[in-house]
């Protein structure tokens, strides 16, 4: 008796222990790919900005010279 209740209360900690890690690493791998496509999406909009930035630079030459 004592045996089977010692052994339900290891498998009972070594199986929390377990989802523990596995949650944590499996939260840990959602936050670096949203922080991966956080980075990718400031750069596009970065480059974005810059571009539309020159194109307007260009438009304002274009009408100053007419």
């Amino acid at each position: 008796m004592i045996e089977t209740v010692l052994a339900a209360v290891v498998a009972l900690a070594v199986g929390g222990g377990a989802g523990y890690v596995l949650r944590k690493n499996v939260a840990e791998g959602k936050l670096a790919t949203a922080e991966e496509k956080a980075g990718r999406m400031i750069k596009e909009a970065e480059e974005a900005i810059e571009a539309k930035k020159k194109e307007s630079l260009m438009e304002a030459k274009e009408e100053i010279h007419r």
